[in-house]
């Protein structure tokens, strides 16, 4: 079918299935009748007739639902009609209605979050060579202290560092890392 027709056909199925649909059924209709007046003049009475003329076409509802489901914009039609019929059922059990939105809403935060450290453990460090990298720390004992060093601290560091081709530095309370001039924060 060219585009243009194709279009126009789309937009009166969605705009007036109504009309479109009493259409269908009556000329449906009308082919059954006509069939069964050929076969009243082959010499069967009315009923049937009628009868044979129903049973050769497979039946008026049958014809007009698979005649439907082949119109540009069945599906369409069909998840409109889908969407008002869950509205008006979610509208009816708003104590269901409260459920469902909620379920959704802690699965998609459970999903966002698993996705989100699963990605951070998979995203390569901002450095040139990760493999070569040195946790610096103090404290005791090859026990970390839990403060780390100072700004101030880093800074001296860095610029005294001899041994280290560069230094990064991360804070952990607003989860980014420094390397090489560029911060990235790795938790939204």
């Amino acid at each position: 079918m060219p585009f243009l027709p194709h279009i126009r056909s789309f937009c009166r199925n969605l705009l007036h299935g109504g009309r479109a649909d009493a259409e269908l059924d009556q000329e449906v209709r009308s082919y059954v009748d006509l069939l069964a007046e050929e076969k009243m003049q082959a010499g069967l009475a009315p009923q049937e007739a009628l009868r044979a003329a129903r049973i050769e076409t497979g039946g008026i509802e049958q014809v007009t639902q698979e005649v439907r489901d082949t119109r540009s914009g069945a599906w369409l039609a069909s998840l409109l009609q889908d969407l008002r019929y869950a509205g008006r059922t979610l509208r009816k059990r708003p104590g269901f209605t409260i459920t469902v939105v909620l379920t959704l809403a802690l699965g998609i935060g459970v999903n966002t979050g698993i996705f989100s450290i699963v990605e951070f453990m998979f995203r390569s460090l901002p450095v040139v060579h990760p493999e070569q990298l040195v946790v610096l720390a103090t404290g005791q004992n090859h026990q970390p202290e839990t403060e780390g060093f100072s700004y101030p601290e880093y800074l001296d560091l860095k610029q005294q560092a001899s041994t280290f081709s560069d230094m990064a530095g991360y804070q952990v309370d607003i989860e980014a890392l420094s390397a090489q001039g560029q911060a990235t924060q790795f938790f939204m």
